[in-house]
């Protein structure tokens, strides 16, 4: 998966618009990221990534950028 598609997933996480995600905004400036984002991440890490992640350790995340590390084995540029 690119960088790319990973920030079309997160839009989609997040009922953004194509495209807003340019990889450094703060998560909590977005407004939809809360709990239910937080475990559509996790099923999509999971689903589509392959990746476990825990709750605990996705809710320290400030940025697309950290989510983005979480991942980074599966992500190409």
């Amino acid at each position: 998966m690119t960088k790319a598609e990973l920030y079309g997933n997160i839009e989609g996480i997040l009922e953004l618009e194509s495209g807003t995600i340019k990889g450094d905004e703060v998560l909590e400036s977005l407004g939809e990221w809360n709990s239910l984002s937080i475990i559509s991440f996790i099923a999509f890490a999971d689903g589509m990534l392959g990746i476990s992640l825990h709750p605990e350790v996705l809710k320290k995340a400030k940025t697309v950028s950290d989510l983005t590390a979480m991942v980074k084995q599966k992500i190409s540029n």
